[in-house]
């Protein structure tokens, strides 16, 4: 029962590191379409300088968002992939930690922009899939980060209750030639 509930988590730990890289990887495109219509975004002069500077920031925090995301994935894959350590999945967990911070971020970003772009069809669309990708990522990356915790816990509990045991079983061998030898 213990072995298919830890087969279960590696293999959700698996998923959501995939759909971690493929949110990254979605982000960073959403970051390249923003870059490419830059110039197109603010017609209104009243606001044309508050809106190509949030635009900025928007374009900043796409891609470094889905930097840390594929960064997070890639740690995840790689830690579920071959025999895991505590390192490996405590390493993931920190970037998965740092990527659900970044993404609330470009979120609000969005919901800024997407209220400045009211005007726009396309860049009102374009907004609010950016604000849903931006939620599907933190969603990703706090479960991924709840599941590293859970992993992390049952690798220390088993580790211990290892050593545990063994100390008993050397203990039990030392009292045991104790007890011959005072007995001889």
């Amino acid at each position: 029962m213990e072995i298919v509930r830890t087969q279960i988590k590696y293999s959700l730990f698996y998923g959501l590191a995939l759909g971690e890289i493929l949110l990254g990887l979605v982000m960073i495109g959403i970051g390249v379409i923003h870059t490419a219509y830059i110039n197109n975004f603010a017609t209104d002069p009243q606001i044309a300088f508050y809106a190509i500077v949030i635009y900025y920031i928007a374009i900043g925090a796409t891609l470094w968002c889905g930097i840390w995301t594929i960064v997070a994935g890639s740690l995840g894959v790689h830690a579920a992939s071959m025999q895991p350590s505590l390192f490996q999945i405590s390493l993931h967990m920190g970037f998965a930690v740092v990527s659900a911070i970044s993404a609330p971020m470009l979120c609000w970003v969005s919901v800024i922009l997407l209220v400045l772009s009211i005007h726009s069809a396309f860049f009102l669309a374009f907004f609010t899939t950016s604000v849903l990708i931006s939620f599907a990522a933190f969603a990703f990356s706090v479960i991924s980060a709840c599941n590293s915790h859970s992993i992390i816990t049952s690798i220390s509990i088993s580790t211990t209750s290892n050593e545990y045991s063994h100390d008993i079983l050397d203990n039990y061998s030392d009292t045991k030639s104790m007890i011959s030898s005072i007995a001889a």
